[in-house]
């Protein structure tokens, strides 16, 4: 591989934020990708696949959504989910400015298949890595995770709870417990980028309502989880080619629910990975990149 994973920051002006984004590769290759963080995270999640796409005629671009990473809203309601929904849509007009495969993870997976469903820019396909998936009777999430929800969704529990872990003596911890939360084994991932999330973690102590924000992405990520008929309708309603990736280990996300989805949808590409968790940018990148790499070579070309 010729194209490193470090990569300078930009910013754009866009719906009154200052979005923090990353690009890799050749702006005049031939399949432009943007690719969507889930709750908790930022563009440094993808930092192991972005080069890999890049390395192989693909312009990437990955950003911080609002409320995440370094992209700090004016008010926590710009980071629900609805505007940050706008807020790629805005990302892929002004800046990308041309059909993109979307990718997203988790929350940002939620993210793209909005931005897919509503077809209010155009793109070149939508690729779906562990996104969430409603609630299911028959696949329940893993028992840590569902307490952790739960605190989420009680007013004033939920904020005392996000202070009493927040400063730096808590740091390190808290960004290695959740790392080890989404993957199947942390000590597998690559320092560098181990550093990068700490090294992010810790700017984000010197920035105001990181609490706020955080609960207003995760209240509303909750909401669409349970709004099974709406998931459907914008599923149904996506023209653009999908692929949905999933770990059969995701401990946030059963994967007996994404198997479900993808039998709903034939017409879509689903691959399953073995002993690979919720977020396989970090469990097995050149898994994801190699699959997004294949799928898109069957696509007509997204300049």
């Amino acid at each position: 591989m010729t194209v490193t994973w470090q990569a300078a920051d930009q910013y754009a002006d866009l719906m009154g934020l200052r979005v923090r984004y990353r690009t890799w590769g050749n702006p005049h290759a031939s399949t432009t990708y943007l690719l969507v963080h889930g709750l908790g995270g930022s563009l440094e999640n993808w930092g192991l696949v972005a080069p890999y796409l890049a390395d192989h005629d693909g312009y990437v671009y990955a950003l911080d959504l609002a409320g995440f990473g370094q992209t700090v809203p004016q008010h926590h309601r710009q980071a629900r989910v609805g505007r940050n929904v706008e807020l790629v849509e805005e990302f892929l007009r002004s800046v990308v400015g041309r059909p993109a495969v979307i990718a997203g993870n988790s929350m940002g997976g939620l993210i793209c298949l909005r931005v897919a469903g509503r077809a209010r820019v155009p793109i070149g396909g939508a690729v779906l890595v562990d996104p969430l998936i409603p609630l299911s009777p028959r696949h329940r999430p893993h028992p840590l995770v569902a307490a952790a929800f739960t605190i989420y969704t009680v007013p004033g529990v939920n904020k005392a709870f996000l202070r009493m872990r927040s400063g730096e003596e808590h740091l390190e911890n808290n960004v290695h417990e959740a790392l080890k939360l989404v993957t199947t084994d942390v000590d597998r991932i690559d320092p560098q980028v181990r550093t990068a999330h700490l090294e992010v973690a810790r700017a984000r102590l010197g920035q105001t309502g990181t609490a706020e924000s955080f609960l207003a992405a995760a209240h509303t990520t909750l909401l669409h989880g349970l709004r099974r008929r709406d998931y459907t309708k914008h599923g149904r309603s996506i023209a653009a080619p999908v692929l949905l990736l999933h770990g059969d280990k995701d401990r946030l996300i059963n994967v007996g629910t994404a198997r479900d989805l993808a039998r709903r949808h034939p017409d879509w590409t689903y691959i399953e990975g073995a002993g690979i968790g919720h977020t396989p940018m970090l469990d097995q990148p050149e898994w994801v990149a190699d699959n997004i790499r294949e799928w898109v070579g069957d696509l007509p070309a997204t300049g």
